[in-house]
């Protein structure tokens, strides 16, 4: 689908900056839907972007000035002075009609406890948070409960509890007077008919919300995780299970695997081969070289290294561009598709601590010239 019209009072220039975002990682709207309504931890990221951009739309179309924050702040909103944070609700402490609750985990800087929590006069000022089906609450962050209030048993009970507890009718519920504001008609998540959702109506499902509100967070340049991240980064492994379906070759997810594997691997093979697919680092990319990252993407090392044992083949997905036409056309491969480049792990070198840590790790990062590895040599898995 080639964005011609506007939809949903989505301006022209919004769906033309989608459709470019789109040619970078070759795909059309359709399989773009398919794809995020089918992968869970993209679609609860845009979830929240999306009701940023809900929420800045129904106070604009009520009258109510609202000031956006970007970066990493707490505060995501500030309305007449006041700042706020925004959260959607976490499925896992939701059970209508009697309770809701959302995560508090904050989104940046460290991921281990207590740091991932947040102490309570760090906070913004309100906690406003979509109610699953009556608007959304606004609660004052004197309010809001802690770790030890929630139960004596947690550790860390000074910080805010997470996930954070609401009755399913709290007195918090489409609070905006304490924001000093009025709102006639509170706003809610509408129900959308297929027609409707004209372009994300797969994720709409999912997730609700509009196709406006959609394309926004997603094209929002303060959103850029979502974008580069996410979308960018998991796509790759779309267009190499396209590359292995062409090739007749079934990519199997790593169920069955147990212990280090289960976390070490993305897929395996009938024939019981094991493959981790990565993408290039940009900071390792050069006119000369082409390096990815070759470990774990959180923890210490060595625990955040592979070992040689981990898998067996490692496929590194060069993105559409990253190599000229020019050298593309010497490489025999087109530089505007998506290129695979196939090793086996023995090719990768060892990490040279490895004697020290009593096991075969492989280095943290790979480099190598394009013109030294063939593409797209699917015959390895076969």
């Amino acid at each position: 689908m080639v964005f011609t019209e506007i939809a949903m009072n989505i301006p022209v220039s919004s769906l033309k900056k989608l459709q470019r975002l789109l040619n970078t990682i070759r795909i059309n709207i359709k399989e773009f839907d398919d794809f995020l309504a089918n992968t869970p931890h993209i679609y609860r990221s845009i979830k929240g972007h999306a009701f940023e951009v809900w929420f800045d739309r129904v106070m604009r179309e009520r009258g109510v000035k609202v000031n956006s924050i970007g970066g990493d702040s707490v505060v995501d909103r500030v309305i007449n002075g006041k700042t706020l944070q925004l959260k959607t609700p976490y499925l896992k402490a939701t059970a209508a009609p009697k309770v809701f609750g959302y995560r508090m985990h904050k989104t940046h800087g460290a991921e281990v406890k207590p740091h991932c929590y947040y102490k309570k006069n760090e906070f913004a000022d309100y906690l406003v948070g979509l109610h699953p089906t009556q608007g959304v609450i606004i609660c004052p962050r004197k309010y809001l409960p802690t770790r030890g209030e929630v139960s004596k048993r947690l550790d860390y009970p000074e910080y805010l509890a997470d996930p954070l507890p609401f009755e399913w009718n709290t007195k918090w519920l489409n609070r905006y007077d304490l924001l000093g504001i009025k709102v006639k008609n509170n706003p809610t998540l509408a129900v959308h008919s297929e027609s409707e959702a004209k372009y994300f109506p797969k994720l709409i499902e999912k997730i609700g919300f509009t196709d406006y509100d959609i394309i926004h967070s997603i094209i929002d340049n303060k959103n850029f995780r979502i974008w580069f991240q996410l979308i960018v980064g998991t796509i790759r492994e779309l267009h190499f299970s396209e590359f292995a379906r062409l090739h007749k070759i079934t990519l199997n997810p790593p169920k069955k695997l147990k212990g280090r594997g289960s976390n070490k691997v993305d897929y395996v093979l009938d024939n019981g081969s094991r493959i981790q697919v990565k993408g290039l680092t940009k900071g390792m990319c050069s006119n000369k070289f082409l390096g990815c990252e070759t470990q774990c993407s959180h923890g210490r090392v060595p625990n955040r290294l592979y070992r040689r044992s981990d898998f067996d083949f490692i496929v590194i997905v060069i993105d559409p561009g990253i190599i000229p036409v020019e050298k593309a056309k010497k490489l025999k491969i087109i530089s505007k598709d998506y290129n695979f480049v196939i090793l086996p792990i023995s090719k990768l070198p060892r990490h040279p601590r490895s004697k020290e840590w009593g096991n075969d790790y492989i280095k943290s990062s790979f480099l190598f010239r394009p013109e030294d590895v063939t593409y797209n040599n699917f015959e390895l898995l076969a």
